[in-house]
């Protein structure tokens, strides 16, 4: 991650020009007031001599090592011609005002590698306070600090963005240090209280981490139903197994009557009701038993406008019956990679639900979309549509609203989508049709389904 670069070190009073330009200016007028003052007046060379600490002091502050050494350097060229010029008239002598010239570069020298450090420092410090910024603000879940009782202060996006839904459910000044969980009306949000400054009780400033739990909630709500989905799942799979052979008794037993019977008017009806009513429970046992056990789809390159026309060639005749019209609309043609037998199925119980859903007259459409990442299809209505709590468990196994219903179709159809890696959505309302939604993977891990639902 780049880190966001500290901003160039500017006095409050001057800028780096300035700095320089005044620097420059005490170094020439000390060495002007060298050149210009008589060597008879000693103190005032031994007062300038010291004056030229300054600068080279303020150079090695303001700009550094280089600065500190580049301006020593320049004072030493000024002042040497003095030395040389001035002899053993100036005070001290010669010999210890030449002796004293490297001490201008070792203070120039110290004292900008100390600035050099300190600001060094400071850079890390801010680059690591960017780094710490960049995170909280990068966080899924807020964070906000607190003194004294006083209101929250956000400290990131999410924050902001959750904290005036806490503050309609109570004072956070109130909460004890722990986690807690509010219920707002809005969303359900999750709520760390911490001491900002660990365990000083002198110190009564708190941070409050909030993190919204809807989606939380939703995955808790999917499992319970997988789990609930996964134990009919396995009921039905042992009460099919039970009642696959009384069942093959009774249609053996209906077959030999009918048989028995010929064409015994009073008779008949009964055992060719007998027969049906087998034949439908043995078709019911099958689907019970594609649901607990599904077959590991085998997936296959599918064009996607072919699979659709496929499969609304197959319900047409039943929507014919029903006087309803089924539409294709491809929004972008390609490729679908699934089970064609699976997923033609699927879409079938799918296109059979939104027609028997319909009223006389109208439209199913049939979109379809292809895309790098997933294939979308929509089976889209405009019938009864369904109530809040009826799409809640529309895809639970034996859930039917019709009489004549099984309950297993969506069940089925969401099994299937579910054994691809994909997803299944409903969304209806009532007297505004359905809609039902499904997306595979262009590169599913196929099979994976079958273990979540186990």
């Amino acid at each position: 991650m780049e880190l966001a670069q500290p901003a160039p070190r500017v006095s409050p009073l001057w800028d780096q020009r300035s700095l320089l330009f005044l620097i420059l200016a005490v170094v020439a007028g000390v060495t002007v007031l060298h050149y210009l003052t008589g060597a008879h007046l000693l103190e005032y060379h031994t007062v300038y001599r010291s004056l030229y600490y300054l600068p080279v002091a303020g150079a090695a502050v303001a700009f550094g090592l280089h600065g500190g050494l580049l301006t020593a350097l320049a004072v030493i060229l000024l002042y040497l011609p003095h030395v040389l010029g001035m002899g053993e008239m100036i005070p001290g002598g010669m010999a210890d005002n030449l002796l004293e010239l490297p001490v201008f570069l070792l203070v120039g020298g110290v004292v900008g590698a100390l600035a050099d450090r300190e600001r060094a420092q400071r850079r890390r410090v801010e680059e690591l306070r960017a780094y710490i910024d960049t995170v909280v603000q990068s966080l899924p879940v807020g964070v906000a600090t607190a003194r004294a009782g006083g209101p929250p202060t956000p400290q990131n996006a999410t924050a902001r963005a959750l904290l005036p839904t806490v503050g309609l459910a109570l004072p956070l000044a109130s909460l004890r240090p722990g986690y807690h969980t509010l219920e707002t009306g809005q969303r359900p949000l999750g709520l760390h209280v911490a001491r900002l400054r660990g365990d000083d009780p002198t110190q009564d400033e708190r941070v409050y981490v909030l993190e919204d739990l809807t989606e939380r909630r939703a995955l808790e709500a999917q499992l319970r139903r997988n789990d609930r989905l996964a134990s009919v799942g396995q009921l039905a799979a042992g009460v099919a197994h039970e009642v696959r052979n009384p069942l093959a008794i009774v249609r053996a037993t209906a077959q030999l009557l009918a048989q028995q019977a010929g064409e015994d008017a009073a008779v008949r009806p009964y055992t060719e009701v007998l027969t049906s009513e087998a034949d439908r429970i043995e078709r019911l046992i099958s689907d019970l038993l594609e649901y607990a056990r599904p077959r590991p789809p085998v997936p296959t390159a599918l064009d996607l406008t072919g699979f659709l026309e496929a499969a609304a060639q197959q319900v047409r005749p039943y929507a014919l019956q029903h006087e309803v019209r089924v539409a294709i609309e491809v929004e972008q043609a390609g490729v679908l990679h699934a089970d064609e037998a699976q997923l033609g199925q699927a879409l079938l119980n799918l296109l059979l639900n939104a027609v028997q859903a319909s009223e006389p007259g109208s439209v199913v459409r049939l979109v379809g979309r292809t895309g790098t990442d997933a294939a979308e299809i929509a089976v889209v209505d405009t019938g009864r549509g369904m109530a809040p709590a009826t799409v809640e468990r529309a895809c639970d196994p034996f859930f039917t609203t019709r009489p004549e219903g099984t309950g297993l179709g969506l069940a089925l159809a969401a099994a299937v989508v579910q054994e691809h890696g994909g997803e299944l959505q409903l969304e209806s309302a009532l007297g505004h049709g359905s809609s039902v939604r499904i997306r595979i993977p262009q590169e599913a891990q196929h099979g994976a389904g079958a273990d979540r639902r186990r």
